[in-house]
C-alpha cells in the first residue's frame, strides 16, 4: 500500500446468495499444477526445465531437468508469464500434451494434469471448500484445530492489496506464518481468494472493483456464521494493509466480536498517498531534497488528476508523459484497475468505523514503511470518539508491513528490493494472540 513500491515493486454487483458447501459436492475444480521450475533461454523458444517436481504433472508425463518446453497443448511456450496464463485454462484431470526439446530431439509426452499441491498444517484440518458470490464461486481454505470439540471461535483473514493467492500457502510465507499458530492455539481461521486467482471463477483480479472485493468477504462471513463448529458469538476480522480498510466494511453492522487490523490506513486514500510519498522520499541516508519536493508535487498533481478528476490513465499520460511509468501496459495502477481506486478513495471511513460493535486491536510495526503510526493511530482515535475505550492502538518494536523483523524502515526496503522475506518477526502472532484473549 504505497506510491513509491507502487513503482518499483507495488460495480457492485448483488450479492445473490451464500452457500455452504463443506461435505457437499463443490463446483470448482483445482487448477492445473506443471510442477515444474523453468527458466528462459537465451535466443532460444520455449523455457528451459530447471527442476522437476516428484508426483505433479511433469514428473508424472516424464518431464527432465534440460528439457526445453516448446508448446503446451499446441500452444507455444514463449515467457514463463505466458505459460502461467495458459495453466489457467487447465484443471486437474484434464489431457496434457507437452512438446519439448531433449538433447537436441523433439519428443512428445502425454497425460493428465495433476491439481496444484493442498496446503498443510501440523495439528490442523485444512478444508478446501467455496464461497459463492452472486452467480460466481471462490476458493475458500478452513484451518480447524484437528480433533477439536464444541464450538469453536473463528477469525475471517483479509489479505493486503496485491493480486497474489492466498490459497496452497507453506511455511516461509508470511501468512502461512501468521496464521497457522494462531488456528492452533484454537481458532477456525478462514482465508477467501479473490474473483480469478488460484481456483476462483470470475473475472482476473485486476480487472474488479473494490466493492466486488469487499462482496467476496462479506459472503465469507456469512459463510462462518453458518460453520457448524463455530461459535457465532466470539468471530473475529482480521485485516493486513489494505484488509484493514477493508475489515470495517465488512463488519460494520455485522455484530462481530472484534476487529484487529495490522499496517493499515483508514483516512482518503488520495491523501493517504501523498504522505506517503512524502515520508518513503526521506528514508534513504542521502537525500536530494529539491527532487523530494517536486516528487511530492508531480505526485499531488497526479492524485488531482486520478482521483480528483478520474481521468483515465492514457488522458493523463497525454497531459503529463512523465507519468507513464505510474501505469502498467494493460492500464492498470499498482496491479489494479483504475476504479478500485476511485472506489477506495470515495469511501467513507468514519461512517464506516462508526457502525463496527466489537473491540477494536490497531497494529502497526514500527518499521513499516508502507504506512506510517499516524495513519493507524487515527483508527483508535476515531472509534474511541464513538465508543469510549473500544480500541486500542500499538505499536511493535522491529517489524516491518510484512512481519519480517527489521530494525528500521531503511531496513525494510533494503530487504523489500532484494525480496528477502526469511526473518519472521513472532511478535506478531504473539499480539494477535494477545488481542483476541483480551476481546474474549
Amino acid at each position: 500500500m504505497n506510491r513509491l513500491y507502487f513503482r518499483s515493486v507495488f460495480t457492485l454487483i448483488l450479492l445473490l446468495s451464500v452457500t455452504v458447501l463443506i461435505g457437499q459436492a463443490q463446483h470448482l475444480k483445482r487448477k492445473a499444477a506443471i510442477g515444474a521450475r523453468f527458466s528462459a533461454v537465451a535466443d532460444t523458444p520455449g523455457l528451459k526445465v530447471d527442476l522437476v517436481s516428484p508426483e505433479l504433472t511433469g514428473a508424472t508425463i516424464g518431464l527432465k531437468a534440460g528439457d526445453v518446453v516448446t508448446t503446451l497443448n499446441g500452444d507455444a511456450i514463449r515467457d514463463t508469464a505466458g505459460l502461467v496464463a495458459l495453466l489457467r485454462k487447465y484443471n486437474e484431470g484434464d489431457q496434457v500434451t507437452v512438446v519439448a526439446q531433449r538433447d537436441g530431439k523433439p519428443v512428445t509426452l502425454t497425460g493428465t494434469f495433476t491439481g496444484r499441491p493442498k496446503e498443510t498444517a501440523p495439528g490442523l484440518d485444512v478444508i478446501y471448500t467455496e464461497t459463492q458470490v452472486g452467480a460466481e464461486y471462490h476458493r475458500t481454505v478452513i484451518q480447524k484445530p484437528a480433533n477439536a470439540t464444541g464450538k469453536l471461535p473463528a477469525i475471517l483473514f483479509i489479505q493486503g492489496i496485491y493480486c497474489s493467492s492466498v490459497i496452497d500457502l507453506a511455511p516461509g510465507h508470511p501468512y502461512y506464518d501468521l496464521l497457522t499458530p494462531i488456528a492452533q492455539k484454537g481458532y477456525v481461521v478462514v482465508r477467501t481468494e479473490r474473483s480469478g486467482l488460484s481456483d476462483s471463477e470470475g473475472k482476473p483480479c485486476g480487472e474488479i472493483g473494490f466493492l466486488e472485493e469487499l462482496d467476496g468477504y462479506k459472503a465469507a462471513l456469512k459463510q462462518i456464521r453458518a460453520l457448524p463448529y463455530v461459535d457465532t458469538s466470539r468471530i473475529y476480522v482480521l485485516g493486513h494493509s489494505l484488509g484493514g480498510i477493508s475489515a470495517p466494511f465488512v463488519a460494520a453492522d455485522e455484530n462481530v466480536k472484534g476487529v484487529i487490523t495490522y499496517g493499515t490506513a483508514a483516512r482518503l486514500w488520495s491523501l493517504y498517498e501523498i504522505e506517503n510519498v512524502f515520508d518513503q522520499s526521506r528514508i534513504p541516508e542521502k537525500i536530494d531534497y529539491v527532487e523530494l519536493e517536486a516528487g511530492v508535487k508531480l505526485h499531488q498533481e497526479f492524485v488531482h488528476l486520478f482521483f480528483g478528476q478520474k481521468l483515465k490513465p492514457e488522458e493523463i499520460v497525454k497531459l503529463h508523459p512523465e507519468m507513464k511509468d505510474y501505469f502498467g501496459p494493460d492500464g492498470t495502477y499498482a496491479s489494479r484497475a483504475p476504479r478500485f481506486f476511485h472506489e477506495l478513495n470515495d469511501l467513507k471511513y468514519a461512517e464506516t468505523w462508526k457502525k463496527v460493535t466489537g473491540k477494536v486491536l490497531v497494529l502497526y510495526g514500527e518499521s513499516d514503511f508502507q504506512t506510517n503510526a499516524e495513519n493507524n493511530r487515527f483508527i483508535a482515535e476515531m472509534v474511541n470518539s464513538f465508543r469510549p475505550g473500544g480500541a486500542e492502538f500499538k505499536m511493535l518494536p522491529k517489524i516491518d508491513h510484512t512481519f519480517q523483523t527489521a530494525g528500521s524502515k531503511r531496513e525494510s526496503v533494503e530487504l523489500t528490493v532484494k525480496r528477502d522475506y526469511g526473518h519472521f518477526n513472532p511478535v506478531i502472532v504473539t499480539e494477535v494472540l494477545a488481542g483476541l484473549a483480551k476481546m474474549q
